[in-house]
């Protein structure tokens, strides 16, 4: 209704800067939030998915998305959804899924409250410098731990 008297939509609007501020007025789980994950400017594309809560779409996003930047911000949602539902088979299907890259899982890693879930994320990671990255910023000391363990050079641990 106040689009049709004030025009149109800020997620609508032709300036990519006006589109990233409307991202946030949109309910999370909405379709034109979805949408705007495939946004011509890569700055609406990241502002869509951190702010979007539908891990389907999520993982799409990830499959395609070549920007790096907006690789991250896609990577950062996904892995709080899958860190956050109570849908343990869900997190369980992100977790295993081919797209799932190092960064989903040391989201989850670092932001699950289920020690299980924890465990299967940080025991997917490949990339030391990512595991490097857990072992240094985790809450729980089994996550520190079990990432520590699993990185060959000591070095990067001494940061």
């Amino acid at each position: 209704m106040l689009d049709k008297i004030f025009g149109t939509p800020l997620h609508e609007n032709a300036d990519p800067a006006q589109r990233v501020v409307g991202v946030a007025t949109l309910p999370r789980d909405s379709k034109a939030v979805v949408q705007l994950l495939a946004d011509p400017s890569p700055d609406v594309r990241a502002a869509a998915a951190l702010h979007c809560n539908d891990p389907a779409a999520l993982a799409h996003a990830l499959r395609t998305e070549t920007e790096q930047g907006v690789r991250g911000a896609i990577a950062a949602s996904l892995g709080k959804v899958a860190a956050t539902t109570s849908d343990a088979g869900l997190a369980r299907n992100i977790l295993t899924a081919p797209e799932c890259s190092d960064d989903v899982r040391a989201q989850v890693a670092l932001h699950a409250d289920d020690e299980e879930r924890r465990r299967a994320a940080l025991d997917g990671i490949a990339d030391e410098d990512v595991l490097v990255n857990v072992a240094l910023a985790a809450e729980h000391a089994s996550v520190r731990s079990a990432a520590a363990e699993r990185v060959r050079t000591t070095e990067p641990l001494r940061r």
